[in-house]
């Protein structure tokens, strides 16, 4: 979320974008599996994989995912909640998962790259 079509996006944002836009879902286990692949490790520090749940498309993204329950039996989207209170036990979720970066106080910077950054400005 959300699809923006920016013209700025990053490529691995503008695929994922792509597939969205075709209704393509993707489960936790996909998601995870992209990290460990690091399909998008190129924007991460020192180039090495990293969680997309947790960093999506790297610095100054504007996207998050968004937790969405689906019926087994029917393949149908339910709501969340009525899901857990019918016993569906509630994942366990990185809270970055729903931030955009760019909303962050770093901005999704690498620490060291903060730090840095923070001393050539003289913070």
């Amino acid at each position: 979320m959300p699809v923006r079509k920016s013209p700025d996006s990053r490529n691995f944002c503008k695929k994922m974008e792509s597939l969205t836009d075709k209704k393509i879902v993707f489960r936790k286990e996909d998601i995870n599996m992209m990290s460990f692949r690091g399909v998008n490790k190129e924007l991460g520090h020192k180039k090495r994989n990293y969680s997309l749940l947790k960093f999506k498309g790297g610095k100054n993204c504007h996207h998050y995912f968004e937790l969405q329950v689906y019926k087994k039996s029917n393949g149908k989207k339910t709501d969340s909640q009525d899901a857990y209170e019918k016993g569906l036990k509630e994942p366990k979720n990185p809270k970055e998962m729903t931030e955009r970066m760019i909303d962050r106080a770093d901005r999704g910077a690498y620490r060291s790259t903060l730090s840095k950054i923070k001393e050539i400005i003289g913070l």
